[in-house]
């Protein structure tokens, strides 16, 4: 049986590129991301690790220009604010980075030209992988405000889409921003991604405006974002933290102790916001979950 989240993120590629993928795994693992670069053959990563794909030809510049063209619904302009900050989301939830020359003006980047490279995330749902965790996520009944951290390409968002799925599936409201559109890949209004019951979604804003907004319209009572890597993301937990809200984060680390140590995450430290701590580790191939109290 194929793997339909990979089907899904091959119809991003122009049909040579798309035939290289046989019926097969290219990897023991489940694909997370494809790789490719302008000169060089199709990779395909899995947990980190990067295999060539059997059988592709290197890539030409040409087809990056089409997969570009495949993302954006041949509309590069209407992504043009999301492409100056390195990425594009398509539909469906896939991230798309991108690599190549920056067109600078006024100390700013404007936009990125002659593409030399592309990573497109495999945009997946695992119902159940947070099952084994909700009970080390509440205390008496009451959510407690949650980070979950690991390198890139362990499954994070994964987690955190799971995480928020079972919670409002149990009559939680909870309010999601997705501002990069990959958690819920709303399409038309409806979730890609069952991201539960009772979960309202705020895409494309960045975490900041979003929060505040959905703490004022929705009345959530447990905020969820993806990837807190700036200091305006920072703002965006401690307002939600705030107003009570109860909030699920993630970021890039290799544990709680890495984390809570960056200077960008110094107001939440100083404030002890989080509770609890849920690490992703990746031993022999396999994902475990370490939680631990903060």
């Amino acid at each position: 049986m194929r793997d339909q989240s990979l089907v899904h993120a091959l119809t991003l590629l122009p049909p040579a590129l798309r035939s290289c993928f046989r019926e097969e795994q290219p990897m023991r693992m489940p694909v997370e991301e494809i790789r490719l670069r302008a000169g060089r053959p199709i990779m395909v990563s899995a947990a980190g690790l990067e295999r060539e794909v059997p059988g592709s030809s290197p890539v030409t510049a040409a087809q990056l220009r089409q997969v570009m063209e495949n993302v954006t619904g041949s509309s590069l302009h209407s992504a043009a604010e999301s492409l100056k900050r390195g990425y594009v989301t398509a539909s469906g939830g896939c991230r798309v980075g991108i690599c190549g020359t920056a067109a600078v003006s006024g100390g700013a980047v404007g936009s990125i030209r002659e593409i030399s490279s592309l990573c497109i995330r495999v945009a997946r749902e695992q119902p159940g992988i947070a099952a084994p965790l909700l009970h080390l996520l509440n205390e008496k009944g009451r959510i407690l405000n949650t980070i979950v951290i690991s390198p890139p390409g362990f499954g994070k968002t994964t987690l955190l889409r799971d995480m928020v799925r079972l919670v409002s599936d149990r009559g939680i409201r909870v309010a999601l921003a997705d501002e990069r559109g990959e958690l819920a890949a709303v399409t038309g209004g409806v979730p890609r991604f069952d991201v539960g019951a009772h979960t309202d979604v705020m895409t494309g804003a960045p975490k900041e405006y979003a929060v505040m907004t959905l703490l004022r319209t929705m009345t959530p009572h447990v905020i969820a974002l993806d990837e807190i890597s700036e200091a305006c993301d920072a703002r965006a937990v401690a307002l939600a933290a705030n107003c009570g809200t109860a909030i699920f984060a993630t970021v890039h680390g290799y544990d709680r102790q890495d984390v809570l140590a960056r200077p960008v995450l110094a107001e939440i430290r100083a404030r002890g916001i989080f509770r609890r701590a849920v690490t992703i580790r990746l031993e022999d191939g396999k994902r475990s979950f370490l939680t631990e109290a903060i």
